[in-house]
């Protein structure tokens, strides 16, 4: 049983760190299409500073799958 709930968790944060990956690429693809276009500062920075956290975020998530992994075997 606990081996099970150690599986789901290790799943779910798979899945969450799969998906702050997925926004991660999404806010660097924006970023490669504004160096091309002229928009304004303000949205850069708000972009530049969304990628920030989300690093922090993904750094915690791969740490907390690490965890779960070496605790599940």
């Amino acid at each position: 049983m606990m081996k099970k709930m150690a599986t789901e968790r290790l799943e779910k944060a798979r899945q969450a760190l799969q998906a702050t990956l997925s926004k991660i690429l999404d806010i660097n693809k924006k970023r490669k299409a504004m160096a091309q276009s002229k928009v304004s500062p303000r949205v850069k920075q708000e972009l530049e500073a969304e990628l920030q956290l989300l690093n922090k975020v993904a750094e915690r998530q791969a740490r907390l799958v690490e965890l779960y992994k070496s605790s599940n075997h």
